[in-house]
């Protein structure tokens, strides 16, 4: 979910499934997607192998005397395998690498109650003073390690075309 987690964090809820396959059923869709030509046979596979194995049903009676009716979850896969026009998205958890760092900085970093603090002890604006103090740390004291020169070679060109994400 990382990867879509800007998407996920508009919903009021959502759904999330995982399923672990184990086994010869294991092997055996392993053998059907190795067979795929194209996303929508891959879709099915993996769409009707969640529906056949996860798929949930209303036991009970509803008003209009259905009986074993999909959930509404379920509903929507066994819907999708009907979508001959859906193609897989190749989206990569790089392009939410910052996004993520600044997700973290203001919800569980405790930097904006530290603002709030410096601003409600020494007044309105103070947190300007504690972000010229960190920055001031960083060009004094921060030197990258490995892991960040490595990051930065790995996925700087694709952040610089792609713009900041504080800008989005």
């Amino acid at each position: 979910m990382t990867h879509l987690r800007h998407e996920a964090e508009k919903l009021d809820d959502w759904v999330r499934f995982e399923a672990e396959f184990k086994g010869r059923y294991a092997h055996q869709l392993t053998e059907q997607i190795q067979m795929c030509e194209t996303d929508e046979q891959l879709k099915n596979i993996i769409v009707g192998s969640l529906i056949s194995r996860y798929g949930i049903y209303y036991k009970k009676e509803s008003k209009k005397n259905k009986m074993n009716r999909p959930s509404k979850e379920t509903q929507k896969m066994i819907d999708l395998m009907s979508n001959s026009s859906f193609s897989f998205e190749s989206s990569t958890s790089r392009n939410n690498m910052l996004s993520q760092t600044l997700h973290h900085l203001q919800k569980n970093s405790g930097l904006f109650p530290l603002f709030w603090k410096a601003d409600e002890i020494w007044g309105a604006g103070t947190y300007i003073e504690v972000l010229k103090w960190l920055g001031d740390q960083y060009y004094s004291n921060f030197e990258p390690n490995d892991d960040h020169i490595h990051w930065l070679k790995k996925y700087g060109s694709l952040y610089r075309l792609e713009g900041k994400p504080w800008e989005g």
